[in-house]
């Protein structure tokens, strides 16, 4: 007897030639399946959008593969069987945002006013003389340059790039315990509205530092703990209140020790972990994912739909140097300047990609069943060259 069955459309469908993947969003559970020819053109069929997720099969068929295929979508509820009198509608979970993107690469008047909503993070790296090394290129941390940014810059700069979508402000700065005048910086965070993380190493973290930065409700102080700096038996300076967090970098095991001994009983703690150089083990061993940490991620459906077409750690977010240069990834070319326009810049970045919508669809990646459950490509790849994240295709470097 012919059957229907229809896949929900929370459902994704994702498959290669040997094999393919179902998960489903809203149940966060998921089931890997062989390729047979049979199952094959089920899967051909399912994804022909004009099918509205919905094929044909003959119940008393006595093909089993197709027959268990079958059974294991309705028992995991990701899909229903009924009868062709009783036609079910349900439309494959497709994302709708590559209308604005071809929108904007045609360079159509009404990109201005599509493209304010895109820019939501922005970082400025004041500059100064500290200890030089990569770090700044992964996290937010502070760029040795003899170059330093001008208060007046800082603020011309936020003014010029501010919206009501931008809602997250980082200041970096390399030499804060001399860095003049801050009371004027922080006096005008106050009086524009909005939250500014302030971003410091330890080395210069203080009593007074902290007194100071604890008079204004806009700034939201993050002190930073490089791997160095922890190898150094530094301390924590006293006056640690619950509007400061403290940012430990670690690069090995024993680093995340330290940190978690150092920051015991303190509210607000991040741990992020940083390539050094030589510690692609530590990466693999703690960082990196495996099949099923993958698969044990839960992604909702609107988290499947963003890693399809935008790279969720770089999406919206801009970056400038203490020289004005403005980037969206600081291990690719520049942008621009601040002299630009952000109509400009954005538009810029559409075009050439560096990182806004850089996704896992290409090398590596391109064929594999769990690229869109997998975290959005990464800065550590670039820095390591490697071509994946996940540990079960990587030799430990």
């Amino acid at each position: 007897m012919k059957k229907i069955l229809t896949l929900h459309s929370d459902a994704f469908l994702w498959c290669n030639e040997k094999e393919g993947l179902l998960y489903d969003s809203k149940k966060c559970r998921s089931f890997k399946f062989a390729m047979s020819p049979s199952i094959a053109r089920v899967c051909r069929e399912l994804l022909d959008y004009d099918r509205l997720y919905s094929i044909s099969y003959d119940e008393d068929s006595s093909d089993t593969s197709l027959k268990e295929f079958v059974r294991r979508i309705v028992t995991m509820g990701a899909g229903t069987i009924h009868d062709e009198s009783s036609r079910v509608i349900s439309l494959p979970p497709l994302l709708n945002l590559q209308h604005s993107i071809m929108m904007q690469e045609r360079r159509e008047f009404e990109f201005q006013d599509h493209s304010l909503p895109n820019l939501t993070g922005l970082t400025i790296y004041t500059g100064g003389l500290c200890q030089e090394n990569n770090y700044f290129l992964q996290t937010q941390y502070p760029v040795s340059s003899s170059e330093i940014m001008p208060v007046q810059d800082i603020i011309g700069i936020i003014n010029k790039l501010n919206s009501q979508y931008l809602s997250d402000i980082s200041v970096v700065f390399s030499e804060i315990s001399s860095f003049p005048p801050l009371q004027e910086l922080f006096s005008f965070f106050d009086a524009i509205g909005k939250k500014v993380k302030i971003f410091f190493r330890a080395e210069e973290a203080s009593r007074q530092i902290n007194d100071t930065l604890a008079t204004y409700e806009a700034v939201q102080p993050h002190i930073l703990f490089s791997s160095e700096t922890l190898s150094n038996g530094i301390q924590v300076a006293g006056g640690i209140t619950d509007k400061e967090t403290l940012v430990f970098l670690v690069t090995s095991e024993q680093d995340y020790m330290i940190a978690e001994g150092l920051s015991q009983g303190l509210p607000n703690v991040k741990y992020v972990p940083v390539y050094n150089g030589y510690n692609g083990k530590f990466f693999m061993d703690n960082v990196f994912l495996r099949e099923e940490d993958i698969l044990a991620s839960h992604l909702s459906r609107r988290q499947v739909f963003m890693h399809q077409v935008l790279n969720t750690e770089f999406f919206g977010r801009l970056s400038v140097m203490p020289d004005g240069k403005v980037y969206s990834d600081l291990t690719s070319p520049a942008l621009g300047t601040v002299s630009d326009s952000v109509y400009d810049l954005i538009l810029k970045e559409m075009e050439e990609n560096h990182s806004w919508r850089r996704i896992r669809n290409r090398g590596q990646c391109a064929g594999c069943l769990y690229r869109y459950l997998c975290p959005s490509p990464s800065i550590y790849e670039k820095l390591m060259d490697i071509k994946c994240i996940c540990s079960d295709k990587q030799d430990n470097t």
